[in-house]
């Protein structure tokens, strides 16, 4: 590329990469304006980073304009420095005053903002924007609740925005930022839901409109990680067993043939493709401590590769053990740590370790995962992990139960 853009103070400027000369494309109105940058509520609660986005032909930059006037200011101290001025940053508290977010489209070369139009009394949260090859700027908003969300088509010239589809929950709608994925000559995109009771992954035409199903509800899809051009695949994430994470590649024509599941030991396996390129990373944990990351041809091959880590190894393998509780309802994967010089007979106090709020698993079949849990358990205690209600993986109405109360069903599952 021959320009980057970047974010100085609040505004949006574009640089040219050979000259180092810069073009301010935003003059903000005063120190409660940012242009370019992603609100705080975006970046902490919805996983979206990025402020501006270029379109595919590089000639016009969408931005974020977020105005904090009147939010609520709480004092954060430096605890390194206490002779310094706390800074206030603006925290937007549950049923306080949020962040006013608008998107606008600018040109590269300088001049008017053309302002996105769409129903922001309504939908006040912009939690996705894409701008893919093909693709119209798509962009996704939520009401408060986040229980409604609206996925648009954008015309970049007028602002005008067109639906393409509406979710909604009674409990809360989950965000997935890998979606919408467009395919390549824009004639349709990828979209996951859980509007049928568990995550599945759908093919929808250019105007919204459901093709097929390409993971269905009961398949165990956790996620999506790649699109692959060439073969026409999406390489997803599922497995039935919510404790593990395997490799799949699914056709998105059915002529093409059913899912294929890439990876069968038992563990966490995650991939990481280039954009243009077959090749790729697969990374693999374990139930017995191992741990491989391996360059992967097309054709799924191994390659003379080395990815070496710097890490250092931390000297000992966790005393794990997996289990499933058997409860007269519902049943809950678990896993417990012992002490490495445990004592059959002895008692011993135990420490209930769990993360307090939903997207979370605590209980998988990553054995490198409990080193911090073995080291507590080796001071004399059993460390215990349950996944009750409230964790994700097990389909829409087991995370869900917890709405609105995060203490005493969870109290009930683990204690």
């Amino acid at each position: 590329g021959s320009k980057i853009a970047v974010v100085r103070e609040g505004d949006l400027y574009v640089m040219d990469v050979e000259t180092g000369a810069e073009r301010r494309l935003t003059t903000r109105e005063n120190e409660n304006v940012t242009n370019g940058l992603a609100e705080f509520v975006a970046q902490e609660e919805m996983g979206r980073f990025a402020g501006y986005w270029w379109s595919p032909d590089s000639r016009f930059l969408a931005y974020e304009r977020a105005d904090v006037t009147g939010v609520e200011r709480l004092s954060v101290m430096d605890p390194t420095h206490p002779e310094r001025p706390a800074p206030s940053p603006a925290y937007p508290r549950p049923g306080k005053k949020n962040a006013d977010v608008q998107l606008g489209v600018i040109p590269v070369e300088g001049g008017e903002t053309v302002w996105v139009s769409w129903d922001r009394a309504r939908y006040p949260y912009l939690a996705t924007v894409k701008w893919e090859e093909n693709a119209p700027l798509t962009i996704l908003v939520q009401n408060r609740e986040q229980t409604e969300e609206a996925l648009l088509a954008v015309d970049p010239a007028t602002g005008s925005a067109t639906p393409l589809l509406i979710e909604r929950d009674d409990a809360w709608l989950n965000l997935d930022q890998s979606m919408p994925h467009w395919l390549p000559d824009g004639s349709a995109f990828l979209w996951t839901t859980e509007r049928n009771g568990a995550w599945q992954l759908e093919l929808r035409d250019r105007s919204g409109e459901l093709l097929r199903v390409l993971v269905p509800v009961g398949f165990g899809f956790q996620g999506f990680a790649h699109y692959d051009k060439k073969r026409q695949e999406a390489v997803v994430y599922a497995s039935e067993d919510p404790t593990q994470r395997h490799v799949w590649r699914v056709p998105i024509d059915p002529s093409l043939g059913g899912p294929r599941r890439m990876t069968t030991e038992p563990g966490l396996h995650s991939v990481s493709f280039h954009e243009d390129s077959p090749v790729h990373v697969h990374t693999f944990s374990g139930m017995d401590g191992s741990r491989r990351r391996v360059v992967v041809d097309e054709n799924e091959q191994p390659l003379d590769v080395e990815i070496r880590s710097v890490a250092e190894e931390p000297g000992f393998a966790p005393n794990a053990q997996w289990t499933v509780v058997k409860g007269p309802q519902r049943d809950y994967h678990a896993v417990v740590l012992r002490p490495r010089n445990f004592v059959e007979g002895r008692r011993y106090p135990v420490i209930l370790s769990v993360y307090g709020g939903p997207h979370t698993q605590m209980v998988t079949k990553s054995l490198r995962r409990y080193v911090f849990n073995q080291w507590i358990a080796d001071h004399g205690y059993i460390v215990v992990s349950i996944d009750g209600r409230g964790t994700p993986s097990r389909g829409r109405a087991w995370e869900r139960a917890i709405k609105g109360n995060l203490i005493e069903i969870p109290l009930h599952d683990q204690v």
